[in-house]
């Protein structure tokens, strides 16, 4: 996968599944996991952190992370 030239920019907008509003100053990050190879390695140390505090979301995280088919040709992922 090429490097973005763009760097960080604004892609996605974060809606709450629900309808809630989410919080104006909250900051969000997205990780697409099916075609950044580096979302992967990511998600790995994010999982590390928290298994501790929540085995079940860790636990759901893995699941995801192992049903995720990963197409690292970068054209859709950047």
């Amino acid at each position: 996968m090429s490097e973005n030239p763009k760097g960080l920019y604004n892609k996605y907008i974060v809606t709450k599944a629900d309808g809630t509003p989410t919080d104006p100053n909250a900051r969000y990050f997205v990780l697409r996991l099916d075609t950044d190879p580096a979302a992967l390695v990511a998600m790995a140390a994010y999982i590390k952190c928290i298994a501790d505090k929540n085995p079940l979301l860790a636990m759901d995280l893995i699941g995801l992370t192992l049903q995720t088919p990963t197409n690292q040709s970068g054209k859709d992922g950047q």
